[in-house]
């Protein structure tokens, strides 16, 4: 020890602290410590101040040893918080990848189009009418302002790059 500090604890020391917070049932082992709710509900072991590691990649280190450098530790049970050894296997992170497709897991981030976007600053009715008047003649520059919005932003309306939907 230097300067008084005591030397830097390990995943193993930790060991029975881990498995403390497990709760085994019939099929899967679940982790009752600290979950990432925004994460997708996978677990979180503080190894030590500063440094923590997913429930699931301690798990399979404890009971496999060190994770070889590049890979992931999958489900196959995909139940986020599962620490059960006999459920999880290592790939790279395409495997990873290919599993979540091939299993249904992939969900398509759903972003608000049109007015339900936060900030819009058109309306559907508005992008018709500022395309017909285009169509008719209007400056963009006048269009722009008349609609409140950016002059690049009637650009694209116009040229149904924004607002593809309308």
């Amino acid at each position: 020890m230097r300067g008084g500090r005591s030397p830097k604890r390990t995943l193993v020391d930790r060991a029975h602290d881990f498995w403390a917070r497990v709760e085994k049932t019939a099929t899967c082992w679940l982790w009752t410590g600290y979950v990432h709710r925004q994460r997708g509900g996978y677990g979180s072991f503080c190894v030590r101040r500063g440094y923590a590691v997913q429930a699931h990649r301690a798990a399979w280190m404890l009971t496999h040893g060190a994770l070889p450098d590049g890979l992931c530790v999958l489900h196959r049970c995909d139940v986020p918080p599962c620490v059960n050894p006999d459920h999880l296997f290592v790939g790279t992170h395409a495997d990873n990848t290919a599993d979540m497709l091939a299993k249904g897991r992939w969900k398509a981030p759903q972003v608000p189009i049109g007015e339900a976007h936060y900030r819009a600053k058109l309306t559907a009715e508005a992008v018709r009418r500022l395309r017909a008047d285009r169509g008719a003649g209007a400056r963009l520059s006048t269009l722009a302002a008349r609609y409140g919005c950016s002059l690049p932003q009637a650009h694209r309306v116009v040229r149904r790059v924004a607002w593809k939907h309308v």
